[in-house]
């Protein structure tokens, strides 16, 4: 009788010590995972466009949502402007001798969604459709909890194991 408690015991005991070693690699695992999700910092995206008679080049522009936007504007051929929907960012570009060749704008990129950019400068027949997107992606902590939520799992399934009920 005594041998079969020693022997219960000693499983108990290891058991006991792979859980706690299988929760503790667990626990560095989700806060690496929620640090890594932490590390999408707002960055500052830069972005040469390019307007000509009834176009911009690009005329998609992708960013995440927090990043700061900075949008340099040349003008191909005749006057042109920029105007970006829901952020209220406006700048004129006029053509003529000593006005400059380029404009920027800079602008946080707040809110998610997809933006329609236009020329505010009327610059021929086809002016009204001049026009572009700004995509701001959400900033979520989506891959941060699929992370944990995998480890999770892989966890309660390692200690049922473990523990075999």
């Amino acid at each position: 009788m005594g041998r079969r408690r020693t022997k219960r015991l000693n499983n108990f005991k290891k058991r006991l010590l792979a859980t706690i070693l299988v929760l503790a690699l667990a626990t560095v695992l989700i806060k690496l995972s929620v640090a890594t999700a932490q590390v999408l910092e707002p960055k500052v995206r830069y972005f040469e466009v390019h307007a000509r008679q009834w176009a911009y080049k690009p005329s998609v522009i992708e960013v995440d949502q927090g990043d700061i936007v900075v949008i340099n504007l040349f003008t191909d051929d005749v006057s042109h402007g920029i105007y970006i929907e829901g952020y209220d960012v406006k700048a004129d570009l006029i053509l003529g001798e000593g006005m400059p060749s380029n404009v920027t704008v800079k602008f946080k990129a707040d809110r998610p969604g997809v933006f329609t950019f236009r020329c505010t400068v009327t610059c021929g027949p086809f002016h009204p459709f001049m026009t572009g997107k700004l995509i701001v992606r959400p900033a979520t902590p989506l891959n941060a909890s699929m992370g944990s939520a995998v480890i999770s799992a892989i966890v309660a399934m390692a200690i049922l194991y473990i523990w075999r009920w």
